[in-house]
């Protein structure tokens, strides 16, 4: 069996092919960049000693798909790793992005989204989004999640926002 990718979803169906097939069956996971993991990934910020984590924000262990997720972590002895973030918590609450070399908290009241302060990723995208409704439809059939968002909100947007929001989608 050849599996095509080595992010988190060709790796998951690697190990439940794995738990399901003869133990005989050969199961190859091909990877086209330099490291297994696809949008997943951890790093250090040596200036400013911040973790990144890129890809996937949370685990939402609910329904069928929650379980299998769950029974992964815990098969593969990863239980102790996983840090429980409550609702409440300001780590829940809050969103950020790195932009430019800076952290950028996302807005959480209309006046942040208002006025971002200069340099801020968030900075002229209410003004982008007041002429949303004056953006003709396209003529496409068909139209990616970029290039809609680019179309109707700038390239701005889609590439350092909605990015980051539909990489981290399981």
């Amino acid at each position: 069996m050849i599996i095509l990718g080595g992010g988190i979803s060709g790796l998951s169906t690697a190990w439940f092919a794995a738990k399901a097939a003869p133990r005989t069956t050969l199961i190859k996971v091909i990877e086209g960049g330099t490291r297994c993991g696809g949008w997943i990934h951890s790093s250090l910020d040596s200036d400013s000693d911040v973790l990144f984590e890129s890809g996937p924000r949370t685990l939402r262990p609910v329904g069928p798909q929650g379980l299998a997720t769950l029974e992964l972590v815990f098969a593969l002895g990863l239980k102790d790793q996983v840090i429980a973030v409550p609702k409440n918590s300001p780590a829940a609450k809050n969103r950020f992005i790195k932009y430019n070399g800076n952290i950028n908290k996302m807005p959480s009241s209309l006046q942040e989204a208002l006025f971002p302060p200069t340099g801020h990723v968030f900075r002229g995208v209410m003004a982008r989004g007041a002429l949303e409704p004056f953006i003709k439809r396209t003529k496409a059939d068909d139209e990616s999640i970029h290039d809609f968002v680019s179309r109707r909100f700038g390239s701005h947007v889609a590439d350092n926002m909605i990015s980051a929001l539909v990489h981290g989608i399981l």
